[in-house]
């Protein structure tokens, strides 16, 4: 029984199999192990490139990963023991090792910047990648040109193709957290399982018949052959590994730097923090609570890490423009007259132009939020009767959280309000002065803000602030 599938001739007819050497088939996956450790290592670069680097990565990574399955597959044919000669058809050859590269460049990409949640994506690529590894061996198998025909055992030929895709998906699966060498190695070990598991299937599978004419001139010198590819692919290999090296010590260096620049930002947050305390002894606290607060907010409301860590830093300057209003005001305790009210709310405005332009991301986010900490939901809000939306998400948290601790506190001008007052008013505002989905948000955690403003110092989460401040009270006692 017998059926043709693609030019690929499967069969229950038994035969002779093809014999390898052991030596070689150990050659030939160290190959596949050392090829796959270089794809996987470039694929980390991959995942933090930018375009149009990106693409360049991919190719990279591509030709690495392909181009060692397809030497390994070409090693494994060499160590095939025969007493025939072994020739290749060089269009149905080049046409394998494209299949090799292109099955390598979708596996690649769909992984790329993957997130653990997302099975489909490793899944996909691991299909990809294993579907390539079995076309590029067939493929390259109709290159063979040998005295007589190849059929294949259906059992054996199904099991090469489950093995290859298989493999394939544990490796991508592994290759998900790659920090570390080891972690890189196991992948790469698992990987260069499926590309030869495939191949060797795949040649257990394979039966010969054998015809009565010779097809081409000479058998190919192996040995010598063998050593050259392998001795060329390893090379290869080796040099983009060190080139990869190379990139990753550029790219600790610049992220040295960043780190550095960081740092003197944070630096930047908790001194004008500490200008700000001079002012008026309770904001120092003040900001260390709301900071807390509105991170909190922000987590509970699914935003990403980094915008909640963002938050954190940022907040304490949501006030920084009252350094520009003047005492009379700022700490009077009666009511303001229209005028000063007036002059009060301008610190909105010199608070954003005092942090804006200064090209630091956390400034400028940090600007934001001073000048739209107190536009409101329904548009009543100032300095530019913002509503809605239109309201940036940062100045609408941070809204709730300046609120909520400010009622919370006593001022010259004001008692204390008790929780329950507190959060009866919220409840009202909600939908007029605060964001309604927010504020439902908020008033679930309700008890659970309660605690997290009762702390007035950060873990380290909150960079130096706390630490600033203290040290300047400490100098000018």
């Amino acid at each position: 029984m017998s059926l043709t599938f693609l030019g690929l001739c499967i069969s229950t007819a038994t035969g002779p199999h093809f014999v390898h050497d052991p030596g070689i088939v150990v050659l030939s996956y160290f190959v596949a192990v050392i090829g796959s450790y270089a794809a996987l290592d470039m694929t980390e670069r991959l995942n933090k490139a930018s375009a149009p680097a990106v693409y360049l990565w991919l190719a990279g990574s591509a030709l690495t990963l392909g181009g060692s399955m397809w030497s390994m597959h070409f090693i494994g044919i060499l160590a095939v023991r025969a007493t025939f000669p072994l020739n290749y058809d060089p269009v149905l050859t080049t046409i394998s090792f494209a299949i090799a590269v292109l099955a390598c460049a979708v596996g690649l990409e769909l992984v790329r910047g993957a997130k653990l949640p997302n099975r489909l994506q490793y899944a996909g690529a691991g299909v990809t990648v294993g579907i390539g590894v079995a076309a590029m061996h067939y493929t390259g198998m109709a290159a063979l040109q040998l005295p007589g025909t190849l059929s294949y055992q259906p059992g054996l030929f199904i099991l090469s193709v489950v093995i290859g895709i298989g493999a394939a998906t544990a490796a991508f699966w592994l290759s998900r957290n790659t920090r570390h060498n080891w972690q890189r190695a196991v992948a790469a070990l698992v990987m260069a399982a499926a590309i030869a598991g495939m191949h060797y299937t795949g040649m257990a599978a394979t039966v010969i018949h054998y015809g009565a004419e010779t097809v081409g001139s000479a058998s190919l010198e192996r040995s010598p052959l063998t050593l050259a590819i392998a001795g060329v692919t390893i090379a290869l290999l080796g040099l983009a590994l060190v080139c990869n090296a190379a990139d990753r010590g550029k790219a600790v260096a610049a992220q040295r730097e960043t780190d550095i620049l960081a740092a003197s930002t944070r630096e930047i947050v908790g001194r004008l923090c500490a200008a700000g305390e001079f002012r008026d002894d309770d904001t120092g606290h003040h900001v260390l609570r709301l900071a807390r607060i509105a991170s909190r907010l922000s987590e509970l409301s699914g935003t990403d890490p980094a915008f909640s860590k963002l938050i954190m830093e940022a907040a304490p300057l949501h006030d920084i423009g009252k350094i520009g209003i003047p005492d009379s005001i700022l700490l009077k305790a009666d009511n303001l007259t229209e005028g000063e009210r007036v002059r009060m709310r301008s610190h909105t405005d010199i608070g954003h132009t005092l942090l804006t332009g200064s090209g630091l991301p956390l400034l400028d986010f940090a600007a934001e939020i001073a000048l739209t900490h107190h536009e409101k939901w329904d548009g009543s809000g100032y300095p530019r009767g913002l509503r809605g939306e239109a309201i940036p998400l940062a100045g609408r948290i941070v809204a709730i959280a300046d609120v909520f601790d400010a009622l919370l506190s006593p001022r010259a001008y004001k008692t204390a309000w008790s929780a329950v007052e507190v959060k009866a008013l919220l409840a009202r505002e909600s939908g007029q002065h605060f964001d309604p989905e927010l504020m439902t948000i908020f008033l679930a955690h309700f008890d659970e803000m309660l605690l997290v403003r009762g702390v007035t110092r950060t873990d380290g989460g909150f960079g130096d602030v706390p630490l600033v401040i203290e040290n300047l009270r400490t100098a000018s006692a």
